[in-house]
């Protein structure tokens, strides 16, 4: 069971994501939880009596985009599996653990988390 925290500005992006996590996982292998922005989801890091295994994090947002939160996340838990999603693409970028690109991206988008997943586990043996 994984815990990922999804973070995004735009509630329609959250809930289409976690709607996509529960269509796809009935047996409600993972807990999802959401944040607004990267320090929204710094303190949700920090509180969670879990530990975090995967952030989902947008690019652009307010107060702390996607980057500087991919960037405290390295510093501060480099444990935490990271997915960058952005409308532009930002493929490129190699903070991240993986990129998906809105909306194309989604098409793939629970392969893409399976697979950053597996990876962490491969890291933790």
């Amino acid at each position: 069971m994984a815990q990922i925290l999804v973070v995004d500005d735009n509630e329609t992006v959250r809930e289409f994501i976690l709607n996509m996590f529960l269509r796809s996982d009935p047996e409600k292998r993972h807990t999802i939880i959401s944040a607004v922005n990267g320090r929204d989801a710094q303190e949700k890091i920090s509180e969670s009596a879990l530990p975090i295994d995967l952030v989902i994090t947008d690019f652009d947002m307010p107060i702390m985009n996607g980057v500087e939160l991919i960037r405290w996340i390295r510093a501060k838990h480099p444990e935490i599996k990271t997915i960058l999603m952005s409308s532009n693409d930002l493929s490129y970028f190699s903070l991240a653990d993986a990129f998906v690109l809105k909306p194309e991206g989604f098409d793939n988008f629970l392969d893409t988390c399976s697979r950053v997943l597996a990876q962490k586990e491969k890291d933790n043996e």
